[in-house]
C-alpha cells in the first residue's frame, strides 16, 4: 500500500514567509502498521530539486535497508554518508534533507511520539 502525505514546505522565492503546499513527493511509501513504514526513493525517477529541506511532525527512528551513495543532513550540520543497516534519529520540527546516490534508497521509519 502507498500513500502519499501532504507536507509544507517554506517558500524561498519572496522575503515574506510564504508556505508552499506539496502533494506529489519524491516516494513511495508501503505502510508495516500506524506508525511504521518502508520508504523508497528512486534516483533515476526524480529530479534532484525534488530532495528539500523538510519538518515532520514528530520524532523518528530511520533505518537504511538499501542504498549505495546517498547522504543525510541536519539543519545547521554537515551532511554524512548513510549505510545500510545505520540507525538515525529525526527530532521533530528540525529540519532535514537527504541527498541523493547512485541506487534505490529503502529505509524503515517508525514514528516516536
Amino acid at each position: 500500500m502507498a500513500i502519499m502525505e501532504d507536507y509544507i514546505f517554506p517558500s524561498r522565492e519572496s522575503t515574506a514567509l510564504n508556505y508552499t503546499l506539496v502533494t506529489k513527493l519524491p516516494f513511495i511509501d508501503d505502510i508495516l502498521s500506524p506508525t511504521s513504514w518502508v520508504r523508497t526513493f528512486n534516483p533515476c525517477e526524480i529530479n534532484n530539486t525534488e530532495y528539500v529541506w523538510h519538518r515532520d511532525r514528530k520524532d523518528r527512528e530511520v533505518i537504511i535497508l538499501d542504498g549505495i551513495g546517498w547522504k543525510f543532513q541536519l539543519d545547521n550540520e554537515l551532511p554524512f554518508n548513510i549505510n545500510i543497516g545505520e540507525k538515525i534519529f529525526v527530532p521533530k520540527m528540525v529540519y532535514h534533507r537527504i541527498i541523493p546516490g547512485s541506487t534505490i534508497l529503502r529505509i524503515r521509519i517508525h514514528e516516536l511520539d
